[in-house]
């Protein structure tokens, strides 16, 4: 089990720490015993959590000019476009701050127990994450080497939102990548085979993902391969979560692409042909409880691995229904 020399850090702002992210800074902390954990929150009252320092960066006015520039929907989960967009302004901040190598995690992302810290320093540039697809990168593993590449990122971010109120966080890490070719390393995402992708993603981006899928000998999860297994958030459908199917905004032929389980690395590997290629996270999007404990996540993975190459379906999730179900009375009654 690899243990990092890099900090691994979760990111939450806005509303209470949500049951699965708690689940997954376990879970990190039980995986890699030695390493070091942070949250960034503006959450004065934690509980729960184990080895991790829990941590506020950000001032009120970064907060206030920032959710005053962005053109959002304030009502969308507590203002979710806003608080996903501040996460990359803390992040940056933390580094500058710090001065420290970080790996950023978000909150429904898990990572393998055989991850592989250490060979991110062998990128040729300081900062590093996947890219989903035309226009959008993600922030689903981030790596940031120094603090000098963290304020060129902090700095971007401020200028970014001053100028355009409707970017978001995914729009901004691909924007930034676009302006600064030479400070962002791309994340493989599975085979570096080009009919494993469609057309629209550039051979440059290709060519990238090719070389650094020679340092890691393996993939990262930008959305994709976790919202095809383990489903789409149940409250973006009425409470029911949406399994195998297909984001349309990604450059990632899915459909071509099989799944095996590691029994020795305990996690899945992606079957591209011939080649077996280990994974090293995967982004549970819809927030499986199950999917954040060691020992439940065994059985799950298991399952929907050997069920993946069936038709899409749909599961019910009475949780998220009723999460739903309340704020929906509440704003009746209120119109009565």
């Amino acid at each position: 089990m690899s243990e990092p020399s890099i900090e691994i850090v979760f990111v939450h702002y806005g509303t209470k720490l949500p049951r699965h992210l708690v689940l997954n800074i376990s879970r990190t902390s039980q995986l890699f015993p030695s390493a070091k954990i942070v949250l960034l929150t503006d959450q004065k009252y934690v509980k729960g959590l184990k080895n991790c320092e829990v941590i506020d960066v950000l001032c009120e006015i970064e907060i206030e000019q920032t959710s005053n520039a962005l053109n959002h929907p304030r009502d969308f989960r507590s203002g979710f476009w806003i608080t996903t967009f501040l996460r990359l302004i803390a992040i940056s901040k933390y580094v500058i701050e710090r001065q420290n190598s970080i790996l950023h995690v978000e909150s429904d992302v898990i990572l393998a127990p055989d991850f592989p810290f250490e060979k991110f320093k062998k990128l040729s540039s300081p900062i590093a994450f996947p890219i989903v697809g035309p226009g959008l990168s993600v922030a689903s593993v981030l790596y940031i080497e120094s603090s000098s590449a963290a304020e060129d990122l902090y700095c971007y971010l401020l200028a970014l939102v001053a100028r355009n109120s409707k970017t978001t966080d995914m729009k901004a890490l691909d924007d930034f990548r676009n302006s600064n070719p030479r400070s962002v390393s791309l994340l493989p995402l599975a085979t570096p085979s080009s009919e494993y992708y469609l057309d629209l993603l550039g051979q440059k981006d290709l060519r990238e993902m090719e070389n650094n899928f020679g340092i890691f000998n393996g993939a990262f999860d930008g959305i994709d391969i976790g919202f095809y297994l383990f489903g789409e958030d149940p409250r973006n459908n009425q409470g029911f979560r949406l399994i195998r199917k297909l984001d349309s905004s990604s450059y990632l032929k899915l459909n071509l692409l099989n799944f095996n389980y590691d029994k020795n690395r305990q996690f899945v590997n992606i079957q591209a042909g011939d080649k077996e290629i280990p994974l090293f996270s995967l982004h549970i999007h819809s927030k499986d409880l199950r999917a954040f404990h060691l020992t439940r996540f065994q059985k799950l993975l298991k399952r929907r691995i050997l069920n993946s190459h069936l038709k899409d379906d749909k599961e019910f999730v009475f949780r998220a229904f009723l999460k739903l179900l309340v704020p929906f009375l509440k704003r009746k009654l209120k119109s009565v």
